[in-house]
């Protein structure tokens, strides 16, 4: 998994909190929407956790630049941004889904269990 979120706080704390997971793996991470599709490319992940809102970009270019690089990836937005503007970024990007920043403890292991592969 590749997490890509301009605030170097909220990775470490995101990561942090996966590495606790059975299962997931991180393996990169990314400050911006360029490096997320770089280092997304590098790794070959099964899963970016992309936030929508970043320099360079943000999640709604690279996404679909993503999926085009690696086959197979599942491009998944974190944001602030309320549902409504996420799955609406979701539709347009071809992303595959989408978790606000505020409902990860309750949704994102669910979301990931069971269609992850670990990396």
């Amino acid at each position: 998994m590749v997490v890509a979120d301009d605030s170097a706080a909220f990775r470490r704390t995101l990561c942090a909190y996966l590495d606790e997971v059975p299962g997931i793996r991180v393996v990169g991470e990314a400050s911006d929407g360029e490096e997320a599709v770089l280092v997304a490319a590098k790794t070959q992940p099964d899963v970016v956790l992309l936030d929508l809102v970043m320099p360079r970009g943000g999640g709604s270019s690279a996404a679909p630049r993503i999926k085009d690089v690696c086959a197979g990836t599942r491009v998944i937005f974190v944001s602030l941004l309320g549902k409504r503007e996420l799955a609406h970024a979701v539709s347009t990007t071809g992303a595959d889904g989408f978790v606000c920043k505020a409902d990860i403890d309750d949704e994102l292991v669910e979301l990931l269990i069971g269609r992850s592969r670990p990396s």
